[in-house]
């Protein structure tokens, strides 16, 4: 009887920091050990898809934005695929029609985004593929074009973030510098809250992997303007800084 289980993780560009470090926590914890798993990632284009399709149990993708190097390795991983192909699961990590909630409409992310499904889908006819999902909007799309697709939203560590009746201080948390995720509505949130009279916050920011360097710089520019609001900007939270 076989007691391991090895899962090649595939990035269509480079790893993603982001990710990179849920799976070094995970190896820290020795999660992977416990249940006997072998962990291997790779980045596009630099691998071996047939290679990597022989020599795993499973094989997940980490979704992006249809970037020309994403689509490329869904056309060539079809080229493989068989129905003794081990499981594929292509984690949406990023939106699977992008374009919609970009403002302004892109019309090259809508071509993109339509590339992608029909990879997808072809991918899907030809081995078993599982689609997941982070939210319940993504994964209803998912199951209405007929892709089989579970649910696993982002974890909360209930060890780190507790209730507490301590309201001293208002603080607001935001993740991202994207249009997408809405930072120049943030960017006005903070301009206006800042002109209440005795209202006093804290507002952490932090942006990980994905950045654009313009709203950096406007985010940057206001955390010297402000007078009521604290402003902390972060690349990424470490677990000490997340506790305070």
């Amino acid at each position: 009887m076989k007691n391991t289980m090895k899962i090649s993780y595939i990035y269509p560009d480079k790893i993603d920091p982001q990710m990179k470090r849920i799976v070094e926590s995970l190896k820290q914890y020795e999660v992977y050990k416990k249940y006997g798993i072998i962990v291997q990632e790779y980045s596009y284009p630099e691998i071996d898809l047939k290679n990597i399709i022989l020599n795993s149990d499973l094989i997940y993708i980490i979704s992006g934005y249809a970037s020309n190097s994403e689509l490329m390795l869904l056309h060539k991983l079809s080229n493989y695929l068989t129905q003794s192909t081990p499981p594929l699961i292509y984690g949406l990590h990023n939106p699977l029609f992008p374009y919609y909630i970009y403002r302004p409409k892109l019309l090259f992310l809508i071509l993109r985004s339509l590339l992608r499904y029909f990879l997808l889908n072809n991918i899907r006819r030809r081995s078993k593929l599982f689609i997941h999902a982070l939210n319940t909007f993504e994964y209803n799309l998912s199951i209405k074009l007929g892709f089989n697709a579970f649910l696993i939203p982002p974890g909360v560590d209930t060890q780190l973030f507790k209730p507490s009746k301590k309201y001293d201080e208002f603080t607001i948390f935001f993740s991202g510098l994207s249009y997408r995720k809405g930072t120049d509505v943030v960017l006005n949130i903070i301009s206006a809250l800042d002109k209440i009279q005795y209202f006093k916050a804290k507002f952490i920011i932090t942006y990980g992997a994905v950045i654009l360097p313009e709203l950096l710089h406007e985010l940057e520019k206001m955390q010297y303007k402000t007078k009521n609001i604290n402003m902390e900007i972060y690349d990424f939270l470490s677990r000490e800084k997340q506790q305070k």
